[in-house]
């Protein structure tokens, strides 16, 4: 094994020895080591600070024709050119190709390198090509709705055509609608229509839905005049169900029209069976029974259950003994008895109707069930039909060793995909029999389904949720993956092969969506014959369908004109593109060339990616005619900027050349490499270069300045902040502007007062001055020639001290003074009236203003500065009518205004001997005079209410108090003023506008636990222009409290507009608005959303649907808007039970509903 030779490694450099550096491969290296002076700055430092210089290297073209050339060649290839500097100091690497290896992060700055600026795009010519359709905004492609010959067309999905999915694989059906001849229909609704023709029939839309399903030349069919031509109305979604029913009712008796024999009993043929409601005597075995024709057999739904056990409980008999005892007509007396439903006959197309949707009697509104229903592929309905079925017990669903005449197999699976009952996505899933395959119907998808095979012999189960796109396998199944649209399965042979025996294969599905299972009896099996042949439609329905196939292939040729000219221009786009980038590098770092902002380059190769292109005016490349901007890497003098280097791409003249000639694209403005701005390069050489020379002066500064200690030597004083400032590598002072030069010295006003006093002596205030050394003084000196100050041995300012002298002697005095008055007012001195909230009763007060007492305050704590306070004048709470500007009865006049503060009478008093002032507003809490229940406060002075309203209106911008009231506080009402026993002592009249009082109704939440503190109050700031929302919204800041949540109340008035303004509601400065907290109950749904929160907004009472009143289906007389379904009016009968289907209020005791003879649940009758 070789050695492996040891690595020199880099001891770095001797103590003492400095790095040397080429500052020329620095885009500022130039400033202070080659140029000193703005003077001397020269074309090639110009170039440098755009990076224009030979230091900067030249990156390879990628996407040249030598570039895809040297790609081949074997052995590296240096992606720069070098530059060679003699006087430059070499740089040794492990790999030096690697160092200057071109890449999109090394080069992000590099002026040279054009490599990265979206070229990509136009190389992959696929991609390339696929944008710039995209771009060209051709509209659709009508071609890709093609139809894929393997894929029949199944149409778009709503919850009608649901329905016209699964009749459309019904080939006895189909059939029947083309051979049936449309009868007009009734005058519609609108009394502007006319009377429709034939052709605007259901039955002739509904042939033409089934001819263009079946020979389009479209991927898919929207049934909108089918939809139409019923008079459906497209907003509204309705009960699949119902639609059904009333559907199929209508084509039952547009067939019984139609003059052919077999054509009448179509409907009844192919979908209609008999089923019986009997009561049979346990004495006399007498029966007592009621046919009833069926189109779907209706199967209520239990968690977990299976399609055979709940044909089984529908079936189920049940006793009438005891009180329910049966009168027997024969034996002409109560007797025990049994009530049994039985299957009579069942149609070729058996549908179950699953009970998805229900009615909730606590809502009163339809719910959709989560119950999960498994349904096999194969069922054998014999062990239902007729009085046997009693007796069955439970098999398998597939038919046992003998073939039955009634096994059904599974065509047809209708699914809701959605959690409300009243809105939601229908899908289907279908089975067609001429090519024995199952397909999934979304919307406009339309998919098909691999057959699934039961594995090993052993049942399988297939689950299907909503929330799951893919198949859910049962822990027995294989672990294989089938496919996820795949719930429905078939096994994957012809149904008439399938061999009766096998009974363990069964395939069972299971679904929380599943609203409609369709069945299809199979026929016994006869001998191998061909699929049947699909009907073909009238010759005027083809003939229809034929037009818009022709329709759609002219499109077609349309968008491939299109789509050929746009590529035609595409082709010679992108040879021009490449063309120009692929030539657009310069040669040499000297070579003169435009410069161009990266992002202009970016968007000049994106154009025709990103954009629909336009014929250029020159006739030449289809392209944009555009001035593209250049001014990001332009300065305020229109020359390049240096601060924007990193922006900067060069081309070459040539390539700009063609591109303007080419495409009209010009840059604005057009720089060269030569149009460097000078003048942004001298004001930031000036910045650089005082950067260097400033930090060279701070070290001179402390080198010399070491010799402060130094006694021997006189020191002079400086200013301590402008030293501090001075002395930062980038100081505060200092000015960019190049019309002012250099810092300002220490003497400049903003720092003379630290040093000198105002009679210009020395200042006395030592705090604000330090003392430097002569050495580091006279460098200074040099800096600021004209700047002289103070040295150590100069005395301070004497007249200065002798100020201070004399206020030294002031303030013993003031002093003296002050704690004389402290003891007088000790009691006030100690509390703190300001905080003062309620009066006590027996006591009198006084009010004085809040300055005087605040600046009385300040100058017993610091008698010697702060000044002694002048006049105690209260006049400023008096109008012009000698009358108050408060209110002492107001909460907020009194205990909320800063400016009021509350002293006892006898504390006044004192104040008013020691410093005058008045007149005197005196206040006494007088338990005899009470208003509404609370304590009336007498004042001497009354009210005058007109300037009090006129003062706390003039306000753009105030405080107001929101009270929030407890849960079980009754809410405010405006009532009138309760007379009292008349006021004497001058207590003040009651205000003009009527006071709040309380009314005898409370309310109380359910939801205590997020209600807020009883009592709580808060300010909050509004202006004049806020409307009561937004304060609702502030509150809501404040409070959290949804808005939702709130009732405000202002003098006992519930504010209930929320575009009133406080100015127009009257609301004045300190005013207090009640709040109180609604809220809603836990089982108020109006309220919670699905996640237990508050909702945004309540939900408003749904209302009834007019489902299919003023259709075609369900009649054609208008019915009025839905009308809300209020709790409080609805009585709900408890000896009723409610119709499923119609919700009809049954008496109890039948056991279908009187109105639809619809069967009622087993445990209702």
């Amino acid at each position: 094994m070789a050695t492996r030779r040891k690595r020199n490694t880099n001891k770095g450099l001797p103590p003492g020895e400095k790095l040397k550096l080429d500052p020329a491969a620095e885009k500022w290296g130039w400033v202070y080591s080659q140029v000193t002076s703005p003077d001397l700055i020269r074309d090639v430092h110009l170039r440098a600070t755009c990076r224009f210089s030979k230091h900067v290297p030249l990156c390879r073209n990628k996407f040249s024709e030598l570039a895809d050339q040297s790609k081949k060649c074997k052995g590296k290839e240096r992606e720069h050119l070098p530059a060679e500097d003699p006087d430059g100091v070499i740089v040794i690497s492990d790999d030096e190709d690697e160092k200057h290896a071109c890449s999109k992060k090394a080069c992000k700055f590099n002026p040279n390198c054009l490599n990265y600026l979206g070229q990509e795009a136009w190389e992959d010519e696929d991609a390339a090509q696929e944008a710039f359709l995209k771009a060209a905004k051709l509209g659709e492609n009508p071609c890709l709705d093609m139809r894929d010959k393997r894929l029949p067309n199944l149409g778009a999905t709503c919850y009608a055509n649901a329905f016209i999915q699964v009749w459309f694989q019904n080939i006895v059906f189909r059939s029947g609608v083309y051979r049936c001849v449309p009868s007009p229909i009734p005058d519609p609704p609108s009394p502007s229509s006319s009377n429709p023709t034939p052709l605007e029939s259901p039955i002739r839309q509904l042939q033409t839905t089934f001819a263009a399903l079946q020979h389009s030349s479209r991927s898919v069919f929207n049934p909108v005049r089918f939809v139409e031509s019923l008079q459906l109305r497209v907003a509204e979604q309705q009960d699949a169900q119902e639609f059904s029913k009333l559907f199929m009712s209508y084509l039952a008796s547009e067939f019984e029209k139609q003059s052919a024999p077999s054509h009448k009993s179509l409907i009844s043929d192919q979908f209609e069976g008999k089923m019986v409601y009997g009561t049979m005597c346990r004495t006399c075995k007498n029966r007592s029974e009621r046919d009833s024709d069926f189109f779907e057999l209706e199967i209520n739904l239990e968690n977990n259950c299976k399609l055979e056990d709940r044909i089984e409980a529908m079936l189920q008999t049940e006793s009438l003994t005891g009180d329910n005892k049966y009168f027997c007509s024969k034996c002409d007396s109560l007797q025990n008895a049994t009530r049994y439903t039985e299957l009579r006959n069942l149609p070729p197309v058996l549908h179950f109707s699953l009970l998805r949707f229900v009615f909730d009697l606590a809502t009163l509104t339809r719910k959709k069930s989560k119950e999960s229903i498994s349904f096999p592929d194969v069922i054998d309905m014999a062990r239902f039909v007729g009085e046997g079925s009693k007796g069955r017990g439970k098999g398998g669903g597939r038919a046992g060793p003998q073939v039955s005449p009634d096994v059904y197999e599974l065509r047809g699976v209708l699914l809701h995909k959605g959690a409300s009952a009243y809105h939601g996505h229908y899908e289907a899933q279908v089975f067609d029999s001429t090519c024995g395959k199952w397909f999934q119907c979304n919307d406009e998808e339309v998919t098909r389904i691999d057959p699934i095979k039961p594995v090993n012999g052993k049942a399988r189960k297939i689950i299907l949720d909503s929330d799951d796109e893919k198949e859910k396998e049962s822990p027995t199944a294989s672990s294989s993956t089938s496919s996820s649209n795949a719930p429905v399965v078939h096994n994957g042979r012809d149904p008439q092969k399938v061999d009766a025996a096998e009974k363990d294969d069964t395939v069972y599905i299971t679904s929380k969506d599943a609203y409609m299972l369709i069945y299809a009896r199979r026929e016994p099996t006869p001998p191998i014959k061909p699929p049947p042949s699909p009907p073909e439609p009238p010759a005027e329905v083809l003939e229809e369908i034929n037009r818009y196939n022709a329709k759609h292939e002219e499109a077609c040729k349309v968008y491939t004109q299109k789509e050929e000219a746009a590529l035609g221009e595409f082709r010679k786009m992108r040879k021009f593109k490449r063309d120009v980038y692929r030539s657009w590098n310069i040669k040499s770092v000297d070579d003169d060339s435009i410069v161009v902002d990266h992002e202009v380059l970016e968007n000049w190769l994106a154009m025709g990616l990103v954009a629909k292109s336009k014929p250029a005016k020159n006739g030449g490349t289809v392209a944009d005619d555009a001035l593209l901007s250049n001014w990001r890497i332009a300065c305020e003098h229109g020359s390049l900027d240096p601060a924007e280097a990193g922006r900067m791409k060069r081309i070459t003249h040539e390539a700009y050349h063609m591109i303007t000639a080419e495409t009209g694209c010009r840059f604005d403005p057009e720089l060269t490499s030569k149009d460097v701005c000078k003048q942004c390069v001298t004001q930031t050489f000036i910045e650089k270069l005082y950067a260097i020379e400033h930090a060279q002066a701070i070290i001179e500064f402390d080198q010399r300045n070491k010799m402060l200690n130094d006694l021997t030597n006189t020191s002079y004083w400086i200013s301590k902040a402008w030293l501090m400032d001075w002395k930062l590598q980038k100081p505060k002072m200092h000015n960019s502007n190049p019309l002012i030069s250099g810092d300002p010295p220490p003497d400049t006003p903003e720092y003379r007062f630290q040093v000198y006093c105002e009679h210009s002596g020395l200042t006395t205030n030592t705090s604000h001055r330090k003392l430097i050394s002569a050495d580091a003084y006279n460098f200074l000196r040099t800096l600021y020639p004209d700047w002289h100050t103070f040295d150590s041995k100069d005395e301070p300012c004497i007249i200065c001290q002798e100020n201070i002298a004399i206020s030294k002697n002031g303030s013993l005095e003031a002093r003296k003074r002050a704690e004389e008055e402290k003891m007088r007012l000790k009691s006030l001195v100690n509390s703190n009236p300001v905080m003062i909230t309620r009066l006590i009763d027996g006591l009198m007060y006084a009010i004085i203003p809040g300055v005087f007492y605040r600046q009385w305050r300040a100058w017993l704590t610091k008698p010697q500065t702060e000044p002694r306070p002048g006049d105690m004048d209260t006049k400023q709470f008096l109008c012009k009518h000698e009358q108050l500007l408060l209110d002492p009865n107001v909460e907020t006049d009194l205990f909320k205004d800063i400016n009021v503060v509350i002293i006892k009478l006898s504390e006044w008093n004192v104040l008013h001997e020691l410093y005058g002032g008045g007149p005197l507003i005196s206040l006494k809490l007088d338990p005899s005079v009470q208003k509404n229940g609370e304590d009336v406060i007498s004042h001497d002075i009354p009210v005058c209410h007109d300037c009090r309203r006129e003062r706390f209106d003039a306000f753009d911008e105030t405080e107001i108090t929101v009270h929030l009231l407890g849960p079980s506080d009754p809410l405010p009402t405006s009532e009138p003023t309760p007379k009292t026993k008349p006021e004497t002592n001058g207590v003040a009249s009651p205000e003009k506008r009527p006071l709040v009082t309380y009314g005898g109704v409370t309310r109380k939440s359910k939801r205590l636990r997020q209600q807020k503190e009883r009592g709580e109050k808060q300010a909050l700031k509004v202006s004049k222009l806020d409307t009561i929302k937004d304060i609702k919204i502030k509150i809501q800041g404040q409070f959290s409290i949804p808005t939702i949540c709130q009732r405000l109340f202002y003098s006992g008035r519930e504010l209930e507009d929320n575009e009133a303004t406080v100015m127009t509601l009257g609301i004045l400065a300190h005013d207090v608005l009640e709040l109180y907290e609604h809220r809603p109950a836990e089982d108020d749904d109006a309220f919670w959303n699905s996640d237990g929160e508050l909702a945004e907004e309540p939900k408003r009472h749904r209302t009834e649907e007019r489902a299919f009143h003023g259709t075609l289906l369900g009649g054609t007389t208008p019915v009025p808007q839905g009308t809300e379904i209020e709790m409080d009016s609805m009585d709900i009968d408890t000896e009723t039970v409610p119709c499923r289907d119609c919700t009809f209020a049954n008496p109890v005791g039948v056991s279908c509903c009187t109105l639809c003879d619809g069967p009622l649940a087993i445990e209702a009758v």
